[in-house]
């Protein structure tokens, strides 16, 4: 096809999108005081949230960028599976002790739930809603019996935020039964909760207990049961393990002896489970701050300041350790009736794993990455007392954290690693009869899988009448769409950015071949991360829907 075929093309009326589509309306937080317990109050406050909410639409930094990547995950985790169905990996009635397989299930849909209940409330649209609601539902519904303390207890964590947030939105569809079902739903998986059973107990094993009493306390609060709230504060900071050498209190699981300041014990084993508690306290220690004294009914305990910051002692021993400095470290036994001793915890091969970066099978790894605290503790003592861990933040580059919990002036002193690259890591179809989207086979396209070196395509997508929301990074030079198109019946295509800013108008005809088109954003070179909506009008396949810099076009381009 010609150039002026395409400029002709491109001027042709087009069918209009709906809109409400077009102009996203703001969802609005409405904070509650039910029993002293503040909701929401499950690692964000109202305050919180609507902060998040603003510096993303106002595109302001590092806020803008960190959305980006969470926008990311909370799509790729929950693709389009018929309509108004996703492909969750649950629900399961039962999540028996020791059955990882199991439990993974549950702790990888609770994520992606709340960061698609998360992405509704900062954008407003409507398919995260949707992803959440479908999520958190179907588990409530079915899950009975939950047993498994590590799994079962993150995935018990991020299911309780979901639902916390979604309930305190008036645009998130959450009804007053929703509410019922998860106090049916506590019930039923409360049942045989004793000292010897259940995420509350004590006695557990190091991050066992981290990960269990993390989803007993999510679940206190949205419950509003003050005794279960007492209980894991009492277990948190001074912990009531039978057995102290192997309890993950603050108190307990952290050294406050001279020369060994900030140790944690468990860091003797590995460097990922120790990650884990230092994750989990520190929103456990963000949603204390929130609920406070519980209007007067108990005496407020601030776990980033608890035992003159033993936490920050440890988040900064742990930093300088991952970040390949020596630390001194004293031989520990595990267990009074043990004969277990962990002395050397260089010997481990996880050391300054990069936890954005890592997908375990059973976690996404940037939700467990021990970095949140940071922004709070440089409000209470300074970056300057805490220089190891503000290396380590950094060199955890910008994450879910960097978004959540900045407050102003919090990341200036901070030189994150910055993504320059260009691309999309995926494309995402909403809606349509039969939609559906795959990776593109080596050679299928015109350019191959891959195209560029910094990202891989996400191809072929089929859809009717769609909306798709993929996020693109800034571009080195003057940034150019690159579409590549093929449809049988022939599409119009219509891209928005920015929420509602109309960008481009393309007509593909009908054709059996891949048309590859470059698309003038009118954007200059470096210009911010793009957030790009496409509507077609008829049956279309897309692949390679992405952003490219003016150096790399080559073949013919589309100025409008």
């Amino acid at each position: 096809m010609r150039v002026s075929s395409l400029l002709a093309a491109a001027m042709a009326t087009f069918v209009a999108v709906a809109e409400d589509w077009l102009l996203v309306s703001r969802p609005v937080c409405n904070e509650t005081v039910i029993g002293g317990f503040t909701h929401p109050g499950i690692f964000h406050s109202c305050e919180d949230l609507t902060r998040a909410q603003t510096k993303v639409w106002n595109k302001e930094e590092p806020w803008y960028t960190a959305f980006g990547r969470m926008f990311n995950e909370s799509l790729v985790g929950l693709r389009v599976n018929g309509v108004n169905a996703y492909n969750i990996r649950g629900p399961l009635p039962k999540l028996p002790y020791g059955q990882d397989a199991w439990s993974s299930n549950f702790t990888v849909d609770a994520q992606y739930g709340y960061l698609n209940a998360l992405a509704f409330f900062l954008t407003g649209h409507p398919f995260h809603r949707e992803r959440a609601l479908h999520t958190v539902r179907r588990w409530m519904t079915e899950l009975n019996v939950l047993e498994e303390y590590i799994r079962g207890g993150n995935g018990l964590r991020y299911l309780t935020a979901a639902c916390e947030i979604l309930r305190s939105i008036t645009t998130s569809w959450w009804l007053e039964d929703d509410t019922k079902l998860y106090h049916d739903f506590a019930a039923r998986i409360r049942k045989n909760w004793d000292k010897s059973n259940g995420m509350a107990r004590p006695d557990l094993f190091f991050n066992q207990g981290a990960y269990g009493n993390g989803g007993a306390f999510a679940m206190a609060i949205f419950l509003g049961d003050l005794e279960l709230y007492q209980q894991i504060m009492e277990q948190v900071t001074v912990g009531r393990n039978p057995d102290p050498t192997i309890d993950y209190a603050i108190g307990m699981q952290i050294i406050n002896e001279t020369g060994f300041q900030g140790q944690i014990k468990e860091m003797g084993r590995d460097q990922a489970h120790p990650a884990g508690m230092l994750n989990i306290v520190s929103l456990m220690a963000y949603s204390a701050e929130i609920q406070g004294d519980l209007e007067g009914q108990i005496d407020y305990v601030d776990l980033f300041t608890f035992d003159n910051s033993r936490f920050l002692s440890g988040l900064e021993y742990y930093s300088k350790f991952n970040l390949g400095h020596e630390v001194p470290f004293k031989t520990i036994r595990v267990g009074y009736d043990s004969e277990e001793y962990w002395n050397q915890s260089a010997r481990t091969n996880d050391r300054g794993i990069i936890y954005r970066d890592l997908h375990h099978p059973t976690d996404i790894g940037s939700l467990n990455s021990p970095t949140a605290a940071y922004y709070r503790y440089r409000e209470l003592v300074g970056s300057e007392k805490m220089p190891y861990f503000k290396k380590f933040v950094e060199a955890q580059t910008l994450g879910f954290d960097s978004l959540l919990y900045m407050r102003k002036g919090n990341y200036e002193d901070l030189n994150f690693i910055w993504d320059n690259g260009y691309g999309a890591s995926y494309l995402d179809v909403i809606s349509g009869p039969g939609a559906n989207r795959r990776f593109s086979e080596p050679g299928e396209t015109e350019e191959g899988t891959y195209g560029n070196s910094t990202f891989r395509d996400v191809a072929v997508v089929k859809a009717n009448t769609t909306i798709s929301y993929p996020a693109f990074f800034a571009v080195p030079d003057k940034p150019f769409l690159r579409l590549e198109a093929r449809s049988s019946e022939g599409t119009d295509i219509r891209v928005f950015g920015q929420m509602n800013q109309d960008i481009a108008n393309y007509h593909v005809a009908a054709s059996e071949k891949f048309r590859t088109v470059y698309i003038n954003t009118t954007l200059e070179a470096g210009s911010p991360n793009q957030f790009l909506y496409l509507y077609t009008s008829k049956n279309v396949e897309i692949a390679r829907f992405n952003m490219t810099g003016a150096a790399d076009t080559n073949t013919t381009r589309l100025d409008l």
